[in-house]
C-alpha cells in the first residue's frame, strides 16, 4: 500500500513539474510572439492561418451575395404568379358547391365596378365549403 502511495506522490510531483515547464515555455512563446502551435508543428498553423483566410473570403462572398452591389439587401423577386399587384378579392358572392355559378359572377362584378370587361387568369375560391359563411374569391387579373 505504501508503494502505491509513493508512486501516486512522485507521480503527482512530476505532473505539476511538466505543467509549471509547459507554463512557462507558453509565457516565454507569448512573449517572443509566438503561439505554442506554431513551435510545435508549423504545418498546422500554416493550414490554419490558410483555412481562417478562407472563411474570411467565404464571409465577404455571402455578404456580396446577400447585399448586391447596392448594399441593399436582396430578397426573393416575386415570381409571376406571386405578383399580388395584380390580384383582386371579391367578397360576398352567393355561396354554391359548383364553381360554375359562382364563376360566372366574376366577370359580371369586375365589368360593373371597372366599367369594362376584365380578363382574369385565374379565378379561386379561398377555405373550405360552409353553407353558413361566403367565401372570398380571389382573382388574377391578366396583365396588360
Amino acid at each position: 500500500m505504501c508503494s502505491v502511495v509513493e508512486k501516486q506522490s512522485k507521480l503527482q510531483a512530476t505532473v505539476e513539474r511538466l505543467a509549471a515547464n509547459v507554463d512557462a515555455n507558453s509565457q516565454q512563446l507569448a512573449s517572443n510572439g509566438q503561439s505554442t502551435t506554431s513551435v510545435i508543428n508549423p504545418g498546422l498553423a500554416q493550414t490554419i492561418d490558410t483555412t481562417d483566410r478562407k472563411l474570411d473570403e467565404i464571409r465577404d462572398n455571402i455578404g456580396k451575395i446577400q447585399f448586391g452591389s447596392t448594399g441593399k439587401q436582396i430578397g426573393k423577386q416575386p415570381s409571376k404568379s406571386d405578383d399580388r399587384s395584380r390580384s383582386v378579392v371579391i367578397a360576398g358572392a352567393p355561396e354554391s358547391r359548383t364553381a360554375d355559378r359562382w364563376h360566372n359572377t366574376v366577370p359580371r362584378v369586375l365589368e360593373t365596378v371597372v366599367g369594362c370587361p376584365v380578363q382574369t387568369d385565374d379565378v379561386i375560391r379561398l377555405g373550405r365549403y360552409n353553407e353558413q359563411r361566403k367565401r372570398l374569391i380571389l382573382v388574377k387579373l391578366k396583365s396588360a
